[in-house]
């Protein structure tokens, strides 16, 4: 991201990064001033954006070449090797799919030095497709907990007189709103008065603004569409919900934490890595939308336990996942690496 790419500016990294020309990348790097070239990449075989990117890196002399998506990878892997370098560092925020091409495959095992895997479940996933372990690295993501802190302790009591308990991610079927939506019902059969907010946009809105309807949530559920900035969203829940079924790592979760916010959600991929079972929040069975509500639950009966966990949530995100950390980890392996 580009929160630790200008944490590394700071720390005296020097960083050039190439983007699409007028994508959202390139505008957020003129808005930070992060050094940006525009490169047009049509496609992963472009070999006139390989061409292009390979001038790039003679002429500004890089000592180590990084990527992060399928097709910055495969470019950038092809680039490095024409301009002299071995291999690439590719950082991998999702589960491979096991059905990756051949070619792919081959840039992963002949052009590329180090895969980060950002977490140790995403390395337990590679090493199941048999990478080798020793060319995997396990650094976690980290947020700016400056950007991600919550202004007024008190906003929930100070605004409203009711529990709000909300998700925050894209509408996917992948994201798991639906299971949201059925424990909410749940809540509310024993707990009356709470009110759910699903944060987000995304084509699952219809699905599940229908199954509302249907499980007869009414006006106890708001769906908020897509927000630029969720961190007034964040700030007025007193309970985030992470019911994804598939997660590399869980951003939001942490993000939650930083607002000092109790997690409850299921126990998948990365996600039982950054939320502390039973410390910081409680993970559940996935697709367990009973056992969800039961989690919930015990938030909203006991405010203090919601409170703690909060507060541990976040020292939980300071110690181990703050985007000063992460930077650290980063420029370690980065002399690792040049050193072999």
């Amino acid at each position: 991201s580009l929160t630790v790419r200008s944490k590394l500016l700071e720390k005296g990294v020097e960083i050039i990064l190439a983007a699409q020309p007028e994508s959202a990348l390139a505008e957020k790097c003129r808005e930070r001033t992060v050094p940006c070239r525009a490169v047009r990449m049509r496609n992963e075989v472009d070999i006139i954006a390989v061409g292009e990117l390979a001038s790039l890196i003679k002429k500004e002399k890089i000592d180590l070449v990084a990527a992060q998506a399928t097709r910055d990878h495969i470019l950038a892997a092809l680039a490095a090797r024409l301009s002299g370098h071995k291999g690439v560092i590719k950082t991998e925020h999702n589960m491979l799919s096991n059905g990756i091409s051949g070619f792919c495959r081959w840039i992963y095992d002949n052009l590329t030095s180090k895969i980060i895997c950002v977490s140790n479940a995403v390395k337990t996933h590679m090493l199941s497709m048999n990478f080798p372990a020793e060319k995997l690295e396990v650094i976690y993501n980290g947020i700016d907990l400056d950007y991600f802190k919550t202004l007024n302790n008190e906003v929930s009591a100070s605004r409203r007189q009711f529990p709000l308990v909300g998700v925050v991610s894209s509408l996917l079927p992948s994201k798991g709103q639906s299971f949201f939506l059925k424990s909410a019902r749940l809540v509310l059969d024993k707990f009356p008065g709470v009110f759910f907010l699903v944060a987000g946009g995304g084509p699952e809105l219809k699905n599940l603004e229908k199954l509302a309807e249907e499980l007869n949530l009414g006006s106890s559920v708001i769906f908020t569409g897509y927000k630029e900035d969720i961190r007034e969203v964040f700030e007025s829940l007193d309970i985030f919900v992470f019911p994804t079924l598939e997660e590399a790592f869980g951003l939001v979760a942490l993000e939650a934490m930083a607002y000092s916010k109790p997690v409850a959600g299921f126990r998948v991929g990365g996600v039982q890595e950054v939320v502390d079972d039973g410390q910081t929040g409680f993970m559940v069975d996935r697709e367990d939308s009973e056992a969800l509500a039961g989690a919930i639950l015990k938030f909203l009966e006991n405010p203090e336990l919601a409170k703690k966990m909060g507060a541990e949530g976040r020292k939980r995100a300071e110690t181990f996942f703050s985007v000063n950390t992460m930077a650290d980890n980063y420029i370690e392996l980065y002399r690792k690496n040049l050193a072999s």
